[in-house]
């Protein structure tokens, strides 16, 4: 007889995204739902590979709503374990609190391997840890499981992103190079984080499986949210709700009329509408903010490069004279040294500095234009 395990990754709680309450609401209703799915298929354990926080230091109030709802699942006979991720690394203690069972080595309290029920399914894992240190991590857990006799693990959990997964190579993590070290053990699965796409691999006849997020945390990732299932080796995707995205670019009159009239107004779960717009549109952009305001919609205004449009740095410095002596100054300066004052690039390095909050949306958005 085999025991059901339930992986739910990066929840990143606590994150208010685009300063919304609302949407800071969004990634805790989702884990409620994650839960009583949990108790609807009656799992043993929920096994959590880190960014359950979107901190460091969790509020004592999130705290306690974690708790709670740690609680519900250990009223079920669910057991549950997790690690740090990259965003609350070094929280084991926020973890234990919410009696959550830290896999994490440097744990001693919590011990490394977790046992789920009286099936005896194992778990192990690390914290996450910077790429070039993440071999070393592994060798000193690996020497641990030998030192007290460990012959097998049925789950490693880990929350870093393997080479094999992603675009780019950073020649430091491999899932194939984990998998050779981690082979003596005999894992069903690696379970992992930090990806927030769901998405699996095979190496060496042992899947890889990433969960993905709960809740869509950038626009570059996928809005399918799911809960795994997992029953000795067989994969179960359980599709999240979540709030749905609409992204808009408004030029004209007649975009932002088409805009008003055709967004939804009473829905069950209002869309999160993030409106582009370029330094010319910027009075439009304001207008429309104005009306959806108006109509309690929830909303972001997302200004895009346009090469053509009015200077950000003038829009930066509110059209003043910028004077060399001051801070802006200074760095207008070094600026001109390294980038022509008519390219994209300079005007790119000013609008960071204007929106800070939205860094990611203005570089992707940089980066579609130039067709990087």
């Amino acid at each position: 007889m085999s025991t059901k395990i339930a992986i739910m990754g990066d929840e990143h709680l606590g994150n208010k995204q685009y300063g919304l309450e609302e949407r800071e609401l969004d990634f805790r209703r989702v884990f409620i739902a994650v839960v009583q799915h949990c108790i609807d298929a009656k799992v043993r354990a929920l096994v959590i590979p880190g960014d359950l926080y979107n901190m460091a230091r969790p509020s004592g109030e999130l705290v306690f709503f974690v708790k709670s709802m740690v609680r519900k699942l250990r009223d079920s006979l669910i057991q549950v374990f997790g690690i740090s991720g990259n965003h609350d690394v070094g929280c084991d203690y926020w973890l234990q609190l919410t009696d959550i069972v830290p896999l994490n080595n440097t744990c001693k309290e919590a011990g490394i391997v977790g046992v789920v029920g009286s099936m005896g399914v194992s778990l192990s894992g690390l914290n996450w840890t910077r790429p070039n240190m993440f071999y070393s991590e592994l060798a000193k857990l690996v020497a641990y499981l030998r030192s007290v006799n460990v012959k097998h693990v049925d789950y490693f959990v880990f929350h870093q992103l393997f080479d094999e997964f992603i675009p780019y190579q950073t020649g430091l993590i491999t899932a194939t190079g984990t998998m050779g070290i981690i082979r003596e053990f005999t894992p069903k699965a690696v379970i992992c984080g930090d990806l927030h796409e769901s998405v699996q691999m095979e190496f060496n006849g042992v899947p890889f499986i990433y969960t993905g997020s709960t809740e869509l945390n950038k626009m570059n990732e996928p809005e399918a949210k799911y809960l795994i299932i997992l029953d000795d080796k067989k994969v179960t995707r359980i599709p999240l709700v979540t709030r749905p995205f609409i992204r808009k670019y408004i030029q004209t009159e007649q975009d932002l009329d088409g805009l008003l009239a055709t967004y939804p107004r009473e829905t069950d779960k209002m869309p999160m509408l993030l409106l582009e717009y370029d330094n010319e549109a910027k009075e439009l952009a304001k207008r429309a903010g104005t009306v959806l305001k108006e109509n309690n919609a929830l909303f972001r205004l997302l200004p895009i490069v346009n090469a053509n449009s009015k200077s950000i740095l003038a829009q930066l410095t509110h059209d003043a004279d910028v004077s060399r002596s001051g801070t802006i100054g200074y760095l207008k300066k070094a600026v001109e040294s390294c980038f022509d004052t008519k390219s994209d690039e300079y005007q790119l390095i000013f609008q960071l500095l204007s929106s800070p909050d939205d860094l990611y949306d203005i570089i992707m958005n940089y980066a579609k234009t130039k067709n990087l």
